[in-house]
């Protein structure tokens, strides 16, 4: 990018740049006679003299919106063949650098933010313009600290009220409604993109995280999790204003954005209602007398006007309390289950529905790939159960491992498990800010480290449940942590196709290992904690010596992701699970393939070894765990007591138990030599994608995408 402070567009100097993004450039700006200040936005695009006039035309249009709320454009301008607009400079930055991700606001101030954009974005609507780019960068502040919306400029005047004659999909893909991805925005569009916002600002994230392809799919097929699962404080009025707001079909929305502005207004309670901006018209809620927190869930009535709604009164959220150490925490609220999907290739031919969740994040979607490159998009909902995705196995690079057919599994007998988890048994309980997937403890006890969706590593203090202290990899998602052997570090797989190393004592990072091209779904150390193992979703194992910083070979026998890796504890071999179905046994030392099981019929997602190295225990999307010897595949045990896709498993330090998690939120315990099932327990409300038992096979910690990390004993 050229700098260009000091030089003049029009009757403009420019004095220093305030930011840049996809679309511009925008520069602070004197105006050399008046010598008043404006923002200056210099398009990336150049312009030919055909599009001239035609952006010329849209720019006097979008000049004609004058609103309180609105960035007023002042002027238009080319420098060569690069378009200018002058605007009105909000000398008082963004909303997002206001409020950095990860920080939850209060409920008095999203209701006026969002009151003073709803009416922004109300007027626009009426006079016929969709944004399609609602987000808290474009959302300036004014000198008054009022809310102004900026960047109309990718706008396109509708043909009608309701429609779109456009097909592509200009905007950000985080804060994107459905419709808008698929090429079809309409003025429900911004509404959803604002009911996003409004859910980061409840939260502190977006409900949807990963690339573009993954956020896309998630936009269209997965319903957001609950905010009240992560803070049970929030009004239960609230929730359902934003299942409302966040609805997949744009008829099921509001029918105004202002009318989602008072829903909103009025499930936050009366207290909030007084203290909102006055743009919208406000209803008459109830006294401070009736201001209680319902015991019950209310049914809401929502109007779909832009006049008064009829909402129960509560009172004014409060963050949930901090851990407490020694104290009990209540189980969270149930989040909206994800809906099955069919995803449709190019070429017209439906794939099998599968669940969309981390599991499906890991590898990305494929089948949404063309999105990233702004291609047409290829989906439909499924309103039927049928398997899970299978991917379709492509000849494996070399070296091929060997074509060793394993014994058919049979499924061992097992007694249903227990429908209750016993009394006495109360868990502590970690409290994150966003879904957990990993957990591990250090080789004492005394320890646990925990990440998820946030790039924060949390040492936790597992009597407690209280936070020993943080490190921050950047801004990233953690797919997998492991503690070394000798308890001095810990290793991150993450999103950014990165493995990082630190130094637990000192808190420090040591190294950043970069050698895969994709996501990296799994690590494990070496037992002499001099190397490490990743698996990613490029295909590939790397080993590393961890010392050094430096890559020693890479295993490429997989033809399909990598979900998981795990190092014998004897040291001599690694065995590595992917998504063709198989787990593949191989060489420590040089990558040569030993053993290929087969027993699986969908994924394989987490593995572990026993301790005298000699079986394997295998956790796979067809609903099973399977045990089975590691150089021939002699088969042991399937454990088949979860009702859904079997996603964490760990096996116990005293070889006696293995404990599996998956999407029937329970976590099982069972015998490794008969699968008989010995405990289950029902702590978690999501998705388990994490379990790690601790050196004296008693206690277990899971981590779940309900928001925790929970710690208690077997019985």
């Amino acid at each position: 990018m050229t700098d260009r402070a000091g030089q003049q567009l029009g009757n403009y100097r420019l004095l220093r740049l305030l930011g840049s993004g996809g679309f511009a450039d925008v520069y602070l700006g004197e105006h050399l006679y008046l010598k008043t200040q404006a923002a200056i936005k210099i398009l990336h695009a150049q312009l030919t003299a055909d599009m001239v006039n035609h952006f010329l035309t849209e720019a006097q249009t979008i000049a004609h919106l004058v609103h309180p709320h609105i960035v007023r454009i002042l002027d238009f301008g080319m420098a060569d063949t690069t378009p200018f607009l002058v605007m009105e400079y909000a000398p008082n930055g963004t909303l997002r650098q206001r409020h950095a991700r990860g920080i939850p606001l209060p409920l008095t101030l999203i209701v006026s933010y969002v009151q003073q954009i709803a009416s922004a974005l109300q007027y626009a609507h009426d006079q016929r313009f969709i944004h399609r780019d609602i987000k808290p960068e474009n959302m300036l502040l004014g000198a008054h600290d009022e809310v102004l919306l900026s960047d109309f400029g990718i706008a396109t005047i509708s043909q009608t009220s309701r429609s779109m004659p456009t097909q592509d999909i200009s905007g950000t893909i985080s804060y994107m409604a459905p419709e808008q991805i698929q090429g079809r925005a309409r003025p429900a569009s911004d509404q959803y993109s604002l009911g996003v916002i409004v859910y980061e600002w409840l939260t502190g994230y977006c409900p949807f995280q990963g690339s573009f392809a993954e956020v896309a799919s998630q936009h269209i097929f997965a319903e957001p999790p609950s905010v009240r699962a992560r803070h049970p404080h929030l009004p239960a009025a609230l929730e359902e204003v934003l299942q409302i707001v966040l609805a997949k079909n744009p008829e099921q929305r509001f029918a105004r954005v202002d009318a989602f502005a008072n829903a909103l207004a009025q499930a936050c309670g009366p207290i909030v209602a007084r203290h909102s901006i006055p743009d919208l018209p406000v209803v008459s809620l109830a006294s401070d007398a009736e201001a209680t927190v319902l015991t019950t869930p209310s049914t809401v009535a929502v109007s779909q006007q832009s006049g008064p709604v009829s909402l129960p009164p509560h009172v004014l959220y409060a963050p949930p309390p901090p851990v407490v150490p020694g104290a009990s925490h209540a189980p969270l609220e149930t989040p909206p289950s994800i809906p099955d999907v069919t995803i449709v290739a190019p070429n017209g031919e439906a794939q099998p529905s599968r669940k969309v969740s981390r599991r499906f994040l890991l590898a990305g979607l494929a089948a949404l790939a063309a999105l990233g490159g702004g291609g047409a998009t290829w989906f439909a909902l499924s309103h039927n159960s049928s398997p899970a995705l299978s991917p379709t196995p492509t000849t494996a690079p070399n070296p091929q491992p060997t074509a060793t057919s394993a014994p058919s599994p049979t499924a061992t007998s097992q007694p249903q498990p227990t429908a209750t988890t016993p009394p006495g048994n109360i868990p502590v309980t970690y409290h994150g800010p966003s879904n957990m997937y990993t957990v591990t403890w250090d080789t004492t006890g005394s320890r646990l480290a925990g990440a998820g969706e946030g790039s924060l590593i949390q040492i936790i203090n597992p009597t407690t449940g209280a936070v020993y202290f943080t490190m921050d990899t950047g801004n990233t998602r953690i797919y997998h942590v492991a503690w070394s052997p000798d308890g001095t570090r810990i290793a991150t797989a993450q999103e950014d196709s990165n493995i990082q190393i630190w130094d637990v004592n000192n808190r420090v990072l040591l190294h950043t290992l970069s050698g895969h091209t994709g996501k990296v779904n799994g690590v494990s150390w070496s037992p002499d904690s001099t190397k490490l193992v990743s698996g990613s979703a490029d295909k590939t194992a790397i080993v590393w010596d961890v010392n050094g910083g430096t890559q020693l070979f890479s295993y490429t026998g997989h033809a399909h992701w990598i979900n998981a890796v795990s190092w014998s504890p004897d040291g001599n071999l690694i065995v590595s699970g992917s998504g063709d179905h198989t787990a593949q046994v191989w060489q420590a030392a040089n990558g040569t393939p030993i053993y290929t099981y087969n027993g699986h019929s969908n994924e394989v997602l987490a593995l572990a070894w026993s301790q005298d190295s000699a079986r394997i225990a295998s956790a796979s999307d067809d609903s099973t765990a399977q045990v089975w010897g590691a150089t021939n595949g002699t088969h042991f045990v399937t454990y088949t007591g979860h009702s859904g896709f079997v996603v964490a498993l760990d096996w116990s330090r005293n070889g006696q138990y293995i404990a599996t998690g998956g999407v029937d939120t329970t976590v099982q315990v069972w015998s490794a030599n008969t699968g008989q099932s010995v405990y289950v327990y029902h702590g978690h409300h999501a998705e388990v994608e994490g379990i790690a038992w601790a050196p004296d096979s008693r206690h277990i910690a899971s981590a779940s995408d309900d928001g925790t990390m929970q710690i208690w004993t077997l019985p």
